[in-house]
């Protein structure tokens, strides 16, 4: 057998919370090409459906403050003999 090599792309986003809270989110393989744009677009659309949500009562979602992608490769060895 060969050895196998995987490369995935992530999205990492810092979500900030009204009680000044946040948290990173991280999307595998994201659409290429993403424009700040997209990123206020969905930031809009998380507001408004209240798709994140904070650990506490009154922290609700207020931005995304960083948004970084990164590209990863990983190569599994094939030890059998």
């Amino acid at each position: 057998m060969a050895d196998k090599i995987t490369q995935k792309n992530e999205l990492s986003l810092v979500a900030k919370f009204v009680d000044n809270d946040d948290r990173t989110i991280t999307v595998d393989n994201p659409k290429s090409g993403l424009t700040q744009a997209d990123i206020k677009a969905f930031e809009t659309v998380c507001k408004t459906t209240n798709a994140i949500i904070g650990d506490k009562g009154s922290a609700d979602f207020y931005e995304f403050t960083k948004a970084k992608t990164k590209k990863t490769k990983k190569t599994e060895l094939d030890l059998s003999l």
